[in-house]
Formats: C-alpha cells, structure tokens, sequence
C-alpha cells in the first residue's frame, strides 16, 4: 500500500495481456477514475498480509528469527484455512539449524525436516533455508494455520 493514504497507483493491461503502468501513473488513486473510461474493468485488491515473520527460541533460550515462505505440500489459501497441526513450510531460520532441530514458539513449536541451503545475508546472521512443521502446543490442537500468525 501507498505510505500516503489516496496515493495508490495503477497498473493497466490491454487486450492481449501486457501490464504496463497506468498512463496517468502520478495521479492520485482519487483523481484516476476520472481520466477511464465508464466500460474500463477496475479490480481491486483486497488481500492482507500475514505475520509470517516471528521469533523462536532455543532449547537453551536463544531467540531466532523465523520466516515462513510458503506452504510445501498444499496451497497458501488451503494451508492457512486448515489445522496448523502437522503443517509442513518452507522458511528461512536465521540460525545454523540442522535437520531434528526444535524450536518453541508461542504455545507450540516448530521443528526443522530439512535444511535446504545457506541463508547468508550481508550485514545479517546467516540462517538456513529449511522446511519446518508445526506442532501447536497441547492446549490449541485445532490451532488454524491463519491463527498461528497472529
């Protein structure tokens, strides 16, 4: 989204499929319906963001970053409808985690399956690349995927 409510901008595409920038591409959200045409189809997208970045913590109470990337056996609309529970992502954990490693996080935990590759990032701990499944703790089985973000 803009920074500046009302300063949101267009992105077009024609006939055969090519997207280019709204001709009046340094116009106001506001001032731009008055430039198309009453027939020109507007969709407007209404998705959110999850908080799909958190902190876990070690069995001896060191604190990571996890980054959950996507889900890596089902769809993101699917995955975070359905029980968290069992749920296998790709993410990025900025420790060098190996594969059986635990991590709690909230109530549950998260425990890394794989480990892909490296996750070096200049100025930044490097991390791991890694598939991890979710565990909710005992007291939120039917955790949702959605849930587990917020």
């Amino acid at each position: 989204p803009a920074e500046t409510r009302g300063k949101s901008k267009f992105v077009t595409m024609d006939a055969s499929g090519t997207l280019e920038f709204h001709p009046h591409f340094d116009d106001a959200f506001t001032e731009l319906f008055t430039t198309i045409s009453d027939t020109t189809h507007v969709v407007f997208n209404d998705s959110r963001v999850v908080k799909a970045r958190c902190v876990v913590t070690s069995k001896d109470r060191s604190a990571f970053e996890l980054l959950f990337l996507h889900p890596v056996d089902t769809n993101p609309a699917t995955a975070l409808s359905s029980p968290a529970v069992g749920q296998r992502w790709r993410a990025m954990l900025r420790t060098s985690a190996v594969a059986g490693s635990e991590f709690a996080q909230g109530a549950g935990g998260v425990k890394v399956e794989r480990v892909v590759s490296p996750w070096i990032e200049e100025g930044e701990e490097d991390g791991v690349d890694c598939e991890v499944s979710i565990s909710p703790g005992a007291a939120e089985p039917d955790l949702i995927m959605s849930d587990y973000f917020a």
